[in-house]
């Protein structure tokens, strides 16, 4: 599908950077206008999808913010990285 292409297409420019070499993508102003690009594209593309599905994509992603909430309280996981 095309939102995956898109993020493909992101990952790609970052994939085997440091985070150091990441930062200074974005400080050059072509590579930036590729991210910033391929960044929009991912959006673009989501909303399309949740359209065509019928899905209230604000309201999904309030509901998973809170199931996850829920799931993983702050004063029980923060500083951890086991599930």
């Amino acid at each position: 599908m095309a939102l995956t292409g898109e993020v493909g297409e992101l990952s790609e420019l970052f994939q085997w950077l440091t985070p150091e070499q990441g930062q200074a993508i974005m400080a050059a102003p072509g590579q930036r206008a590729r991210v910033e690009d391929e960044v929009a594209d991912i959006p673009i593309y989501l909303l399309r999808l949740a359209d065509v599905l019928e899905v209230d994509l604000a309201g999904v992603v309030e509901a998973k913010i809170r199931r996850n909430a829920d799931r993983y309280p702050v004063s029980e996981v923060y500083g951890r990285a086991v599930k």
